[in-house]
């Protein structure tokens, strides 16, 4: 009889069933754990690139609006923001309504921001935003200098020109909104990671906007290091230093968005809730065969003295163990291929472009998984909770019946 044969009947034969049964017990808890972890790792991912994106770009972290809206009192302000413990960056801005006209006479609903120095920099070192034609524009242009993404040069560029015609609503002294009209010159084309900011805004210099539209309010964007302190409890700092300011989070600008991916991550905690009721009853179904597979030994441990109470302990430490080597095996191999995800993302994005020429835009993603520690311990102490429970309902069950008829039913 072949070598391999007569492994594969030892393996499967009646006294090391419940070896096999353990081992795949094991195996699937391993694998269950790893999916579970590495989903979650990859939603959390994708959502703080989201928002991460959004702070660098629009909102920052905090939006502060003082008493003194001009340039000189935005920077007194700033001045005094920037000793509270917590701040990293303060940042000047302005931001005004336009409308962009195409060439063929239609116009286009967009927003202008004007950025300092620093706000310039900051969005260029964020990384979620690149200058990659031209440069940024500058303060001192005879034809006020604009700064655009390659799809508004394409809808809203004159006829090929090199000019585009823009109309804000500045403030009035009579009325809410006066519309002025002015021609400015792209200085260059910037690319960022927020599709919305490539439609619908363009750049320019704090002093250029300040000398076209003079009534234009100066606002404070800071940059919290969220480490150290919450976008929210920087914000009550400051109303309650300055109850006349405005303050508002980045969770409040973009309350929809922010609530949409909260919605989203709480229905994937209530998915994982019903994967783990589904685990729970493949894990009765598992106790029940590894219990069943292992109760000769059982009968033999109480044919030596071993009382029930004994037997159902054994019972469940067994199931434990068994457990345990594979939620440990989980949490290593969800560990290696978070380690190794950005470089299997970037095999897979160069198999798809061998075969199919075309590599889709999430495996082009810079994502670096990191396993949440605290819920994996959670997770794998719910785990082990329903293995013990199930493990001694199983064990009573099968202990309160006659389990020496397993020896007298079996051969040795």
């Amino acid at each position: 009889m072949p070598v391999g044969r007569i492994t594969w009947r030892y393996a499967f034969s009646r006294q090391n069933r419940h070896r096999v049964t353990a081992v795949l017990l094991a195996f699937g808890i391993c694998c269950a754990m790893t999916a579970l972890v590495l989903v979650l790792a990859f939603m959390d991912q994708l959502q703080m690139m989201r928002f991460d994106d959004i702070k660098i770009l629009d909102s920052y972290s905090l939006h502060v609006v003082p008493d003194d809206t001009s340039r000189d009192g935005a920077m007194n302000a700033l001045s005094m923001l920037s000793e509270i413990e917590g701040v990293t960056k303060g940042i000047l801005f302005s931001e005004i309504p336009a409308i962009a006209y195409t060439g063929d006479g239609g116009g286009r609903l967009m927003r202008i921001r004007a950025l300092d120095e620093m706000g310039f920099a900051y969005t260029q070192n964020g990384k979620s935003m690149e200058i990659y034609a031209g440069a940024q524009p500058a303060a001192d242009a005879s034809i006020p200098e604009i700064l655009v993404s390659w799809e508004q040069l394409q809808n809203v560029a004159m006829g090929g020109t090199q000019v585009m015609r823009v109309t804000v609503l500045a403030r009035g002294r009579t009325s809410a909104a006066v519309p002025r009209d002015f021609t400015v010159r792209p200085s260059g084309i910037f690319s960022s990671a927020l599709p919305e900011f490539n439609s619908s805004v363009m750049f320019m210099s704090l002093e250029s906007l300040l000398a076209l539209v003079p009534s234009s309010s100066v606002r404070i964007g800071l940059v919290v290091d969220e480490t150290k302190v919450t976008s929210q409890a920087m914000a009550s700092s400051i109303r309650a230093l300055h109850p006349s300011w405005q303050v508002m989070t980045w969770q409040e600008q973009y309350a929809s968005l922010y609530g949409a991916m909260m919605l989203e991550k709480g229905m994937m905690t209530i998915m994982i809730g019903f994967l783990m009721l589904v685990m729970a009853f493949m894990l009765l179904h598992a106790s029940r065969r590894l219990l069943r597979d292992k109760q000769r030994e059982l009968a033999m441990l109480e044919v030596i003295g071993f009382g029930r109470s004994s037997l159902l302990t054994i019972s469940v430490l067994q199931s434990l163990c068994v457990a345990a080597c594979g939620l440990i095996g989980g949490f290593l191999l969800s560990h290696v291929l978070a380690l190794t995800f950005p470089s299997l993302l970037s095999g897979i994005a160069t198999l798809s472009r061998g075969l199919t020429g075309y590599a889709p835009a999430i495996l082009t993603l810079p994502l670096i998984l990191k396993v949440d520690v605290v819920f994996y311990a959670f997770f794998s102490c719910a785990v082990l909770g329903v293995i013990s429970l199930f493990s001694f309902l199983a064990a009573r069950k099968l202990i309160s019946r006659n389990i020496m008829e397993s020896i007298l039913h079996d051969t040795f």
